[in-house]
Formats: structure tokens, C-alpha cells, sequence
């Protein structure tokens, strides 16, 4: 990405890892030879940094409005050709995000689906990455931002009876595909691909 300060060009570039976590991404921002020294945890820290560097102010860039996230014609643009937007549901105390939902190519009734959520029990998180496809339903168990198990199996619910917590919901709605709403979306994912592959 490329912005323009001060008359002068400001390029971020996006790398995986920074300061805190490998797995995160991380910010360098360089302008002409000049560049930060470190890779930065966020996008605000890396052009506030080279820019003091470079002017020897203090001045601070809040990245939503460096990138013209405040602007709703640079937003309504950006999401202009988005078949899907990532939303999320709340099941009481579970909040899931459903990543996305489409048609598999080779049937026309599944589905492409992948949803998560965190999950603390006795001050440890956990993160679910929770996918379905034609070869079934897995899941992807993550601690301290690590792989640390792996579920497949043919339905959500067998799968989320193997696990053995959260048993007071079954392993559809812990998918969230139970939801009203992502029903809907499925439908109207299914009707598109029915309607394409015609």
C-alpha cells in the first residue's frame, strides 16, 4: 500500500510476524531510502515512527484514516466486488465468526464453510478453526497460538461429541450452521452456484 504525506510517498508493506507473535502480521513502512528499523506490531506505529524519523515531529497517523477507512466512498469501493463479508453470531457466552461460506465445485449441494471462535476455560484460550468441506468436517484446535490437535470426522456433531466440552450445544450450532442467518447466506450461496453452473 502506498500513501502520500507531506508530499512524499510512504510505502507499508505486510509481513507475517512482528514483534509480539510469528503468526500475526507485521508492518515496514519505507520512504525513499529511509525506512523503520524494526518491523512494527501495527500499521499506526510503522508510519508514525518513519515519519518522525524522517520530519522530527511527533506527529501520530491513526492507520483507519492513512488507509481511508474514514472516507465511505473509499469503504463502499473496497467491499464493492465482495461476494462475502465475514460476520459473527453469539451463542450466550460464545461469540463465532463465520469466515466463509460458498459452493464446493464438484457438488452442487455442499458447501465451503469455515467459522471460529475462542473459548477460555480456567484462564487458558483456546481457538477453534472449524471448516467443512466435501471430505467432511474438521477442526483445528489452537493454544498459545500453536496447533495443538486436529478433528475430522463425516458430521459437526460426532465431531464436537469426540471433542467432549461445550455439550450443552450441539456441533452445528458450535459451527454456527444452525444460525438463521447463515442458513440464509447458504441458500443464497447454493441458488448462485445453481444459477452459474446453468
Amino acid at each position: 500500500m502506498q500513501v502520500e504525506l507531506k508530499n512524499r510517498s510512504f510505502i507499508i508493506r505486510v509481513i507475517q510476524g512482528n514483534k509480539q507473535n510469528k503468526l500475526l502480521p507485521g508492518f515496514l513502512c519505507e520512504s525513499l531510502l529511509e525506512s523503520n528499523e524494526e518491523v512494527e506490531n501495527d500499521l499506526t506505529n510503522a508510519i508514525s515512527k518513519l515519519y518522525k524519523k524522517i520530519f522530527q515531529t511527533k506527529t501520530h497517523f491513526f492507520r483507519t484514516s492513512v488507509m481511508g477507512m474514514d472516507d465511505n466512498n473509499i469503504l463502499d469501493e473496497i467491499i464493492s466486488d465482495l461476494s462475502f463479508q465475514p460476520f459473527s453470531i453469539h451463542i450466550q457466552k460464545i461469540n463465532i465468526i463465520i469466515h466463509s461460506i460458498g459452493m464446493l465445485a464438484k457438488q452442487r449441494t455442499g458447501c465451503e464453510f469455515t467459522s471460529s471462535f475462542i473459548y477460555t476455560k480456567s484462564k487458558e484460550r483456546t481457538l477453534f478453526f472449524q471448516t467443512v468441506s466435501e471430505n467432511g468436517c474438521s477442526i483445528y484446535v489452537y493454544k498459545e497460538n500453536q496447533l495443538s490437535e486436529k478433528f475430522h470426522r463425516s458430521d459437526t456433531n460426532s465431531m464436537w461429541e469426540k471433542i467432549g466440552i461445550l455439550k450443552e450445544w450441539s456441533g452445528m450450532t458450535l459451527f454456527g450452521l444452525d444460525n438463521s442467518n447463515v442458513k440464509e447466506k447458504l441458500e443464497r450461496s447454493r441458488k448462485l452456484k445453481c444459477f452459474h453452473n446453468e
